[in-house]
Parts: structure tokens; C-alpha cells; sequence
């Protein structure tokens, strides 16, 4: 379990969260959503100790998350995020630095780390560029590669902020399946937020929402109604059901 609570942040002279208490049990999918400024990353951020700054509790598997060694937090939480990376490095090399926290000093990595990394490199279409630099690659490529990454460490704790961005349509898809299968079997959790509902309605289990450092309003998908986007987006949809699954599929009204 992770749980929040009474997580307050105070950044320069604003309060970017306040009193946020949540509770995510292992096997869970969830969703972060709200405005620009409503205190998304910044959850993220702290849960993933990047932010260090903040008042409150943390607890990943009922551990403050202060307590972790770093070895031990890699192992615990992966964040992906806007974290830059030395671009002259190779795709298979950069995808092998995620199977680090568990690799024994001076010993090779595992048979069990290499299936991972090749899982993944089938699972998000990499084998054609596997050997390419990072710099090489198209933005869409390299964000796949980063997604990639993140799924190879096998944290307890997955943190994803704005995980679609620069992927195309296909690269969506992929990361959906990844996410699907990451949390499955009842021992992970992914935690991730987005500015796209459309994506968010189809992937997460749970949906937060935050507004002005603030999560006011939780539930499953069906919490996404025309009228709570208008009052926490201040923008007018019309909302259809995907026929596979019943799912929300959000449409904004064109400026007439």
C-alpha cells in the first residue's frame, strides 16, 4: 500500500499542496488529474522524493519514504518523468542501467534481468533501433524508451507524469497494454497524471481529482460527467461510451 497523508507543500510563497490524504492499494491503476498548477507533479514528485520539502507522511509499503536507502527507493519507486538522459548512450545500454538496484557488485546482470529488458523491447516495438543512440531517434521513439525503462525496474511504486507525451497513436496503445500488465497480478501499484481524460478514462482503475493542491473528488471512471469537467476544467464535452467497454470517450464542441 501507499498512503498519503496530510501531505502538505509550501513552494516559494504558494501552497501547492494542502492536506492531501489518499490511500492506493497494490494492483491499482490511478489516475491524477485537474488543471495546470493543481498539484499533480507535485505529488508525484514528492512521493517519488524528488521533493523533499513538504509536511505530512508518505508511506510506500507502510515505510516513510524518507526511510529508504537510495538502492532500496529505485527499487521501491520509479518516476517517469522529465528527467534528461545522456543522449549519446544506446538504447539497449540506457535499458539495461534500469536492472541496476538489484545487479551484485562486480557481477553480470541476471538471466532474469536480460527476459525483462527483452520483454520490453518487444513489448513497446524497440528491437529495430535497439542499437541506435538516443540522440538519433524521433521524440516519440524516445519517450517509448523511457517507458520502456521505467516498466524494466519493477518498482513497487510506478509514478508516471504526462506518460503520452510525444507518443503517436500506436505507442498509446502499447503503454496502455504495459500498464495493464504491470499492475495486474495484485503486486504493484502505478500511480500516473494526466492532461489527457480521454486516456485517463480507458487506463485507470481510480481517478483523483485536484484542484488548487487539493484532491476534491475520487471514484471510478463513471466520475467523468460533462458537468465535473466543466466545474474542474471550465470547459464544455459531450461524453459518448466506447461500445467495447463502456468507458467514457470525452469530445470537445469545436468554437462555432
Amino acid at each position: 500500500m501507499v498512503e498519503f497523508r496530510d501531505v502538505s507543500c509550501v513552494f516559494g510563497a504558494r501552497k501547492t499542496l494542502s492536506a492531501v490524504n489518499a490511500a492506493l492499494n497494490p494492483g491499482e491503476t490511478v489516475a491524477v488529474i485537474g488543471k495546470g498548477g493543481s498539484g499533480k507533479t507535485v505529488l508525484l514528485n514528492i512521493a517519488s522524493r524528488i521533493m523533499r520539502n513538504f509536511s505530512g507522511d508518505v508511506l510506500i509499503r507502510h515505510r516513510p519514504v524518507q526511510s529508504y536507502s537510495r538502492r532500496d527507493l529505485y527499487r521501491a519507486v520509479t518516476f517517469l518523468g522529465m528527467t534528461p538522459r545522456n543522449m549519446e548512450e544506446t538504447v539497449i545500454n540506457f535499458l539495461l542501467m534500469a536492472r541496476m538496484p538489484y545487479k551484485k557488485l562486480l557481477n553480470p546482470f541476471t538471466e532474469y534481468d536480460l527476459q525483462v529488458v527483452e520483454e520490453n523491447i518487444d513489448a513497446f516495438g524497440l528491437g529495430p533501433i535497439r542499437d541506435e543512440q538516443l540522440g538519433t531517434l524521433s521524440a516519440s521513439a524516445v519517450q517509448r524508451v523511457y517507458c520502456a525503462f521505467s516498466f524494466i525496474r519493477e518498482s513497487y511504486l510506478l509514478l508516471m507524469d504526462n506518460p503520452t507525451r510525444d507518443l503517436d497513436l500506436e505507442s498509446i496503445v502499447l503503454l496502455q497494454k504495459a500498464m495493464a500488465r504491470y499492475a495486474f497480478d495484485g503486486k504493484r501499484i502505478v500511480l500516473f497524471a494526466s492532461n489527457d481524460l480521454n486516456f485517463v478514462a480507458q487506463t485507470a482503475d481510480r481517478i483523483l481529482v485536484m484542484e488548487e493542491g487539493r484532491i476534491v473528488l475520487s471514484g471510478a471512471y463513471d466520475i467523468i460527467e460533462p458537468e465535473m469537467v466543466k466545474k474542474y476544467f471550465g470547459v464544455e464535452v459531450f461524453i459518448s461510451r466506447n461500445i467495447f467497454n463502456g468507458k467514457p470517450n470525452i469530445h470537445y464542441f469545436p468554437e462555432s
